[in-house]
């Protein structure tokens, strides 16, 4: 156990290299510890982020509640951002520190985009420009009201609130795909590490 214990802290400070964390809990029945028969306990996962697919790293800590203070504890050194749930203790850290973003509901509604959009792969131009206003126009939609939403609420001199901005001012150009099937939603074609949603959800973190 103590080799282990070193071992773990050692890929917990290594996860700190990285930009994107991932984070979930989930309720595990514990007979023990003087608690009650069946009383939740909680495991909670923290893992490198889902793009990072060269050795990633996920860790698991159990702890006896649901309580903020145990991923204020395990994030304490971390700066980037968190992709979670919306479950509240998350966005009580965001309020506590500032360089901690918890993108959750925008990296989902960008995801979406993308799924959606990956399920229109050789149609015709014609039959994907239909399907692309059917499907896809909506979720992006829903995407820049969030962001004109949001960018009235957040601090005006923040990165958030600069990558806000940016997405409201790329509007029209983000939106070109929209209105023609032939043009592609993003740019990975002519740059591997990909621009258009990708890029924008690291300028609003």
């Amino acid at each position: 156990e103590r080799y282990l214990s070193v071992f773990y802290d050692y890929l917990h400070e290594k996860m700190y290299d990285y930009h994107v964390l991932q984070a979930d809990e989930t309720p595990v029945l514990v007979s023990k510890e003087n608690r009650t028969s069946g009383s939740r306990h909680y495991m909670w996962v923290y893992r490198t982020g889902k793009m990072y697919q060269d050795k990633p790293i996920v860790l698991y800590e159990y702890q006896p509640s649901r309580n903020a203070d145990h991923p204020r504890v395990f994030l304490k050194d971390f700066q980037g951002i968190c992709v979670t749930d919306g479950y509240q203790v998350y966005h009580t850290l965001e309020k506590e520190r500032e360089d901690l973003r918890i993108a959750y509901f925008a990296l989902k509604q960008i995801q979406a985009i993308y799924r959606e959009e990956n399920k229109l792969e050789g149609m015709s131009a014609q039959d994907r420009l239909k399907n692309r206003q059917l499907t896809v126009k909506p979720l992006v939609d829903a995407y820049f009201t969030w962001v004109k939403k949001n960018v009235l609420v957040v601090a005006a001199k923040s990165k958030t609130a600069n990558g806000l901005t940016y997405s409201i001012n790329q509007e029209t150009y983000l939106r070109t795909f929209l209105e023609d099937g032939e043009v592609p939603m993003d740019n990975n074609a002519a740059l591997s590490a990909g621009y258009f949603y990708p890029h924008l959800f690291q300028r609003i973190a």
